[in-house]
């Protein structure tokens, strides 16, 4: 674990530690963020007061720095199965495959606010941070190796520039629903409520449900438009808002919202010397053989023991998920390549590793015989030497070739998925 938790949201470790560790059952992890809540609260002002609003740091060029949006941000209430097994399962989908090739996942924190109000906290928000900390458990590996970090979801903004950005996010939700209104599907529910279906505006697709509300001293239910504007303004405000942090902080945007990045690269084109910044949809990810049946522990494992080969599986990817929808490139293809090379990969390192054994043993052996050669007498000393010192430079030159080919072989995406196969292997002897 590394030594700058401090950078993370207090609220976190203390979840995840304190009331979850700890904790030997649902009524006993309920009881105890109960009893810990006015340290959490506490913590969590003092972060908020300190900390949310600080400059981004500048990063090198060459690090991969991924920001989450949609129901990849996990910890966005709007967006986003809320069904535990469906949000676990997103947890893990994303330390296998994001987690692994970027140096950096910032996400979101919608943790800290939740502490941050005043007077008798609900059973209801209790059990919906419990859900919470189950999340954050999955990922807490991740966290603690400072792989995935968290943004603020604050910023200072002037009146008249948010201003603008509102006016601009109204105009691309109607441009928006013009596009994507006929994806969203109605289903009725029992008590005048609707569940609505959001088609291929989000990958996979969700189910939001839709209740009656108090408005002006009345119960109303939202109409139908008035769901899918507000799905369309979420999605929208939030990924230019990820896009502007993302730009700034030299990163990448991944997001499962269609609605949203289409928005983003209308807004894109129409700008003059447009940024460098790179957008991909999460529909074109790839499960990636043997990682996905690695957990969050074994994943920083994994990226720790095939480091020098993750630079290359990373452009293989790249090339994968920008390719044109027009290519209609077959993502079995890269999934076949990537099996393809760890077979290859692992032969050729069996051969090397096995050949300089061998190459090892006989040279040792005729070390043995001139090094033997002085106790024959002083006479033989300096012929035995000059004989000696060839040998010696040949063996220094065959380490040395042998390091190489092994540090060529590491290098190649197709070692990952190895040492993924010997992490697994180990797990299960």
């Amino acid at each position: 674990m590394r030594d700058d938790l401090d950078s993370v949201p207090p609220a976190i470790p203390l979840l995840v530690i304190e009331v979850l560790g700890k904790s030997n059952s649902p009524k006993d992890a309920y009881d105890r963020l109960k009893n810990l809540w006015p340290e959490i609260q506490s913590q969590s002002r003092f972060h908020m007061e300190n900390f949310s609003l600080a400059a981004p740091k500048n990063r090198r060029p060459d690090e991969l720095n991924i920001y989450l949006d949609g129901g990849l941000n996990l910890f966005d209430a709007r967006v986003g199965c809320a069904d535990i097994d469906c949000r676990l399962e997103a947890a893990r989908h994303l330390a296998r495959s994001l987690a692994l090739v970027g140096d950096t996942l910032w996400i979101t924190d919608y943790l800290t606010e939740q502490f941050l109000e005043h007077g008798k906290v609900a059973d209801e928000k209790l059990y919906r941070i419990l859900t919470d900390t189950l999340v954050l458990s999955e990922l807490f590996p991740l966290i603690a190796a400072g792989i995935i970090k968290f943004r603020s979801p604050w910023r200072s903004v002037c009146e008249s520039c948010n201003n603008a950005f509102d006016t601009q996010v109204e105009e691309m939700v109607e441009d928006s629903l013009k596009e994507y209104s006929s994806e969203f599907d109605i289903e009725k529910m029992c008590g005048g409520g609707y569940a609505l279906h959001t088609g291929g505006t989000y990958h996979p697709s969700m189910v939001l449900r839709v209740y009656p509300t108090k408005w002006l001293g009345a119960q109303r239910t939202p109409t139908a438009e008035e769901a899918k504007r507000n799905v369309a303004r979420t999605a929208i405000r939030s990924a230019l808002w990820t896009c502007d942090e993302a730009s700034k902080g030299n990163g990448v945007l991944f997001s499962n919202s269609a609605i949203g990045m289409a928005a983003f690269v209308k807004r894109e084109q129409k700008l003059e010397g447009r940024s460098s910044l790179r957008a991909f949809d999460e529909r074109r990810s790839v499960q990636i053989p043997w990682v996905t049946e690695l957990n969050a522990s074994q994943i920083v494992e994994l990226r720790s023991e095939a480091s020098k080969a993750l630079p290359a599986l990373r452009e293989l990817l790249a090339r994968h998920l920008t390719v044109a929808k027009t290519e209609d490139k077959n993502p079995g293809a890269l999934i076949d390549e990537l099996r393809w090379q760890a077979v290859e990969t692992r032969n050729e390192l069996e051969n090397v590793q096995g050949h300089a054994g061998r190459y090892w043993k006989a040279a040792y052996a005729t070390v043995g015989l001139s090094i033997s050669a002085y106790g024959l007498g002083t006479d033989g000393v300096i012929p035995s030497l000059g004989g000696l010192l060839p040998i010696l430079h040949l063996l220094i030159e065959h380490k040395g070739g042998s390091k190489k080919e092994v540090d060529r072989l590491q290098r190649r995406p197709g070692y990952v998925l190895v040492k993924a196969q010997d992490i697994l292997k180990h797990a299960h002897s």
